[in-house]
């Protein structure tokens, strides 16, 4: 074999290691990032009324559907409206040109969209919390409790 050819295969098997090793890293890192867990906390108070039913008791569960029924349709045109201001937030910041007008109008029409929906899920929740025995509340208070705690929330 010529020292030219030699030279060539110890190259070629370096380039591969080097390669190999790369890879190698790179697996390993997204295999120890996946299994390192990191998730964002969870929100102090669930973002929709479904805790509610999770926490009930059948009877109460019932009670809770029919209130939301009654009020889907409702709320789905409230989340359509939000969803659009979001998707005009979004279509802005891939604008070419944008202004900083142009930003502020639309964070203002999504803050207020946000604003109109959450306050439809509070008096949705304030229907559903008030027709409730104490014994309820009281559980579904100490359940929110525990989820903040076990979560490492600060107690209020």
């Amino acid at each position: 074999m010529k020292a030219a050819e030699i030279f060539k295969a110890s190259r070629f098997l370096s380039v591969t290691l080097v390669i190999s090793i790369a890879l190698n890293l790179l697996l390993a890192g997204f295999i120890a990032g996946r299994n390192m867990g990191f998730h964002p906390p969870p929100r102090p108070m669930p973002s929709n009324l479904a805790w509610l039913m999770r926490e009930s008791p059948e009877p109460t569960k019932e009670k809770i559907r029919t209130l939301l029924t009654e009020t889907r349709k409702e709320n789905q045109g409230l989340r359509s409206e939000l969803f659009k201001a979001q998707k005009n937030f979004y279509e802005l910041l891939g604008k070419e040109n944008l202004t900083e007008e142009e930003l502020i109008n639309s964070l203002t029409r999504l803050r207020e969209k946000t604003s109109v929906f959450q306050a439809s899920m509070h008096k949705q929740m304030a229907r559903i919390l008030v027709d409730l025995p104490l014994e309820e509340r009281t559980n579904l208070l100490n359940n929110l409790e525990r989820r903040k705690r076990d979560h490492g929330f600060p107690p209020p």
